[in-house]
C-alpha cells in the first residue's frame, strides 16, 4: 500500500479544532523565606509573550494570527521539602513539591485590546529539586529547577467557551531555574 500525502487545503477541508496557544519567556528576581520544610517564594518577572491562534486537523497546524506581546507578572509559591545533607552539612539537597499562582501586573498585546488582566491569572502545581551549599558559617547559595503544570487561564477558557470547535488545552507545563543568595538566621 501506498501512503500519499495530502495538501495542507486538503487537510484543512476536513473537520479541524480552533486552538490557541500562549507562550512566555521571561527573567525576574524572587525572594524566600525557608523553613526547613517549608519554602516560601515571592517573585516579579517580566517577559515576551507570543499568542497564536489556528487551526489544527490529522495533527497538522495552521497558525492563522500570532500577536507578540509584554508581560509583567507575579508570583507566589508555597513548597515542601525534604532536605538531605551531604558533605558534612555543607551541601544540602531536596526534592520540592508545591502548589503556585501566576497573577499578571501589566500586559500588552499587539491588536488586541485587554479587558482585564486577572484573565492572564494562573494557578501551578510546582514541582523540582534544589540544592544547598555553604559559602560561609551563614551564607548559602541555592540552585532550584521547577517544572510546573499550569491550569488554563480565565482567558484560554472563555476562547474555549466562545470559540465553536475550539481545542484549547486543559493546561500547560513549564519550567523556572533560580539562583540565589540566603542567609541563616
Amino acid at each position: 500500500m501506498f501512503d500519499v500525502a495530502t495538501s495542507e487545503a486538503e487537510v484543512f477541508q476536513r473537520p479541524y479544532f480552533f486552538f490557541m496557544d500562549t507562550d512566555q519567556f521571561g527573567v525576574g528576581a524572587w525572594v524566600f523565606a525557608d523553613a526547613r520544610f517549608i519554602e516560601l517564594s515571592v517573585g516579579l518577572q517580566g517577559g515576551i509573550l507570543d499568542v497564536e491562534i489556528g487551526r489544527e486537523a490529522d495533527d497538522r497546524e495552521h497558525i492563522d494570527e500570532v500577536n507578540r506581546g509584554s508581560f509583567l507578572a507575579a508570583d507566589v509559591n508555597l513548597l515542601l521539602k525534604f532536605p538531605f545533607a551531604l558533605r558534612g552539612g555543607s551541601i544540602s539537597v531536596f526534592p520540592l513539591l508545591g502548589a503556585g499562582y501566576h497573577f499578571v501586573v501589566a500586559a500588552n498585546i499587539e491588536g488586541e485590546t485587554i479587558r482585564a488582566l486577572s484573565d492572564f491569572n494562573v494557578w501551578k502545581i510546582n514541582f523540582g529539586a534544589g540544592g544547598d551549599f555553604a559559602l560561609r558559617e551563614n551564607l548559602f547559595l541555592r540552585l532550584s529547577a521547577l517544572g510546573y503544570y499550569r491550569f488554563p487561564s480565565d482567558r484560554e477558557r472563555d476562547f474555549q467557551r466562545e470559540t465553536p470547535g475550539s481545542n484549547v488545552s486543559t493546561g500547560g507545563f513549564g519550567g523556572t531555574l533560580r539562583i540565589g543568595l540566603g542567609l541563616r538566621l
